[in-house]
């Protein structure tokens, strides 16, 4: 198995082990023996409704187990955000372009794509509208409006980055204030079945790195920049 190949499957395999340790999800070999059918039956039900109910684990665990089954370089085309595969030059590749994930009961209503981004924190700033600084609020839908044609990073970013936290730059988690820092990724735009849109955010909070969304119907004040490219 080649060394890339071998770098995927571990660095899958601990996002995984996080996930069971954080939100309970099953073992990794209990999604592969299902779709082997060799869970026993009370089993089987129980991971298959987490599956349905967490379209992450879903995906993670198909891509898990092609990689435990591949051993040549097709399964490096197997590029989503959650894996942010390393090149042969160590650099981190994520892919800004591909569809973004969506949580159950949500649907997607704008994506910008944004290539494939080599990861480095410093080709990342905090933007805050004129209408943010000094004190000031903005609601969500003129915020969308001022930011429509600026160059916002999308929500891939954010899924890889809560997938690989400790790559996360300290200085993220504060403002120059000491106030929390809520981070959103305006380039994937999301409704839920309530009919809303919604914007995702990532902030670290209690000792750990969370991901929320708000309603754009609410003010965002001067916590709650948007991440840019840097130029």
């Amino acid at each position: 198995m080649s060394e890339d190949i071998l770098k995927a499957r571990q660095q899958l395999m601990k996002v995984l082990v996080e996930k069971v340790a954080r939100g309970g999800c099953p073992p990794p070999i209990d999604i592969i023996d299902l779709r082997r059918g060799r869970l026993s039956e009370d089993r089987r039900e129980q991971v298959e409704t987490h599956v349905i109910l967490c379209d992450s684990c879903a995906r993670e665990y198909l891509i898990l187990e092609e990689l435990n089954k591949r051993n040549d370089e097709v399964a490096l085309s197997l590029n989503v955000p959650m894996l942010g595969l390393c090149t042969s030059q160590n650099r981190i590749l994520i892919d800004l372009d591909a569809p973004p994930y969506i949580p159950n009961g949500w649907s997607v209503v704008e994506h910008k794509q944004g290539g494939q981004m080599v990861w480095d924190s410093t080709k990342v700033k905090f933007h805050l509208s004129k209408n943010q600084k000094g004190g000031k609020r903005i609601e969500g839908n003129k915020l969308r409006k001022e930011l429509e044609h600026k160059p916002v990073y999308n929500a891939n970013l954010l899924d890889y980055l809560y997938a690989n936290q400790e790559l996360i730059p300290e200085e993220w988690k504060k403002n120059e204030d000491g106030s929390i820092r809520f981070t959103y990724f305006w380039g994937t735009i999301y409704s839920y079945s309530d009919g809303y849109l919604y914007v995702r955010v990532l902030y670290f909070h209690d000792g750990q790195w969370n991901w929320d969304y708000r309603w754009l119907g609410v003010d965002w004040n001067g916590r709650t920049p948007a991440a840019v490219p840097a130029s």
